[in-house]
């Protein structure tokens, strides 16, 4: 099964693949005096691979395998460069000499890898482990973490949901713990240091996703080993963010880092393999890390304004006091542009509705000061206006003209859109005539508006066009801007039949 890590798709298991493994990967898997000489031997391989040499190995009894000599042999012929041209002999031996350097490195680790390997063969350590014996360390194992998830789930009411996965690949296999926390609320406290906090202000919460990742090897073997974690708010619609996890700059749907805070040391003590994971403690310390935030004491990736749009009239006074109106409006203004973009939204019109229903029904209490928001009302103001309605008459005129003259085809609309606006007009072609009709009429409406009047250059197109006659035309070169305004006026009065 495919399974989604935080960062890339990877080939991955039920956490139950452990009690059905063959004996190669319950040799990958297993740890023992065998560690060394495979750590060694991992490290050559991966600077034999970016050379592009096939990886060495050894054979049951610890003997190198047919053929691994001369891939070792290959490996120094190209780490010293001798497969490349030189200019002289001079600057061949010097380049050889210069990468001895590197080679004397490597050189240590082959014979401490040497050496490791002599020693299991001496102590007759066998490179297959017992089959069985794993088997069963495997199903203690995972019968404990499948309970644990079981009991969390029950103890929290369903509020946290761990999932376990492994993704097996020798040596190089990783555990999984998929971690879900939803239905939970952001308590906001005040207060100093030492002494007593007071909560100004709860926020809830959208589902909460943390993906901790643990070396599954010293995990099956209870050795000691670090965690890595990443997680992503899962707010619905606009892009909102937690405290505590890291803001992607990026559009993929990568997961960033997470922040404990004060809370490390808890979850570092409930994964560690050496004691056994203590999924229940983890799950109390998660929801605790979730639910609390210290307005003095916290040190977050984001602010908390952020995982909410602007700034709701119920909010009490004291949280909203502490932060800077603009950034909080700018924040939000910037978040609702992006999502009505990435919903498909292109015009102007649209993304307005959108924005000042989202205000609307959270009733913000910075309408009055929000750029964002003073600008939805000057265009609501403007799209009332006389003006609007003629733009719109206009456009609706022009694009059933342009389109019928044209037969559709874009590249010849652009030179009369050229003549009207100059400039050309961008069509997304993904859909049919009818919608490239409305897109028309869309950017002409809002080039129209732009410009608060009609100018020259769109009378001039009128009268080439012979929609409007010549002789009825006033000297455009004295023409004042108000008779020019009062002409387009009385023809799209007419054109409407007024």
């Amino acid at each position: 099964m495919e399974y989604y890590n935080g960062h890339h798709n990877t080939e991955s298991h039920k956490v139950e693949k452990l009690t059905d493994l063959n004996q190669e990967e319950a040799n990958g898997l297993a740890c023992g005096p065998q560690d060394l000489f495979f750590d060694k031997l991992e490290r050559l391989n991966a600077d034999m691979g970016n050379l592009g040499i096939e990886k060495i190995d050894v054979t049951n009894k610890w003997n190198w395998k047919p053929g691994s000599y001369d891939k070792v042999k290959e490996y120094i012929y190209k780490r010293l460069d001798l497969h490349k041209k030189a200019k002289g002999m001079d600057y061949l031996m010097t380049r050889a000499q210069d990468r001895m350097n590197y080679m004397n490195f490597i050189q240590r680790q082959v014979r401490d890898m040497e050496r490791e390997r002599a020693n299991l063969k001496y102590l007759g350590v066998g490179k297959d482990v017992d089959i069985e014996d794993f088997k069963d360390t495997c199903r203690i194992f995972v019968d404990n973490i499948i309970e644990q998830c079981d009991k969390v789930y029950k103890m929290t009411n369903s509020k946290v949901i761990m999932t376990p996965y492994v993704e097996l690949a020798a040596r190089d296999s990783w555990f999984y713990l998929d971690v879900k926390l939803t239905e939970l609320t952001l308590d906001i406290y005040d207060g100093m240091k030492d002494a007593e906090s007071t909560k100004i202000q709860s926020i809830n919460l959208a589902p909460i996703h943390i993906i901790f990742k643990q070396s599954l090897r010293h995990v099956l073997n209870k050795q000691r080993t670090e965690f890595q974690s990443c997680g992503r708010y899962l707010s619905t619609g606009p892009r909102l963010l937690f405290p505590f996890i890291a803001r992607g700059y990026n559009r993929n749907n990568d997961y960033q880092g997470t922040c404990f805070d004060m809370h490390h040391d808890d979850v570092r003590k409930a994964v560690n393999p050496t004691i056994g994971h203590n999924l229940l403690a983890l799950s109390v310390t998660l929801m605790q890390w979730a639910q609390f935030y210290h307005m003095k004491n916290a040190n977050p990736y984001n602010q908390p304004y952020l995982t909410h749009l602007g700034m709701p009239e119920d909010f009490s006074d004291a949280y909203k006091s502490y932060f800077d109106r603009d950034s909080v409006t700018g924040s939000c203004g910037s978040t609702m542009i992006d999502f009505a973009n990435s919903i498909g939204m292109s015009t102007q019109f649209e993304k307005d509705e959108l924005m000042h229903k989202t205000c609307r029904n959270i009733k913000c209490s910075l309408t009055d000061v929000c750029n964002l928001s003073i600008g939805i009302k000057q265009r609501k103001d403007i799209r009332e206006s006389d003006h609007s309605f003629q733009s719109e008459s206009m456009a609706i005129f022009l694009a059933d003209y342009i389109f019928d003259k044209r037969d559709g085809d874009t590249d010849y609309m652009q030179r009369d859109i050229s003549t009207i606006i100059g400039d050309e007009i961008y069509f997304d072609f993904n859909y049919d005539n009818q919608d490239l009709h409305r897109q028309l009429s869309v950017q002409l409406y809002e080039y129209f508006m732009s410009n608060s009047k009609f100018d020259i250059y769109l009378y001039q197109y009128l009268e080439s066009e012979g929609i409007i006659e010549a002789e009825k035309k006033p000297d455009t070169k004295s023409m004042t801007t108000e008779e020019l305004e009062t002409v387009m006026k009385s023809w799209v009065e007419s054109q409407r039949g007024e």
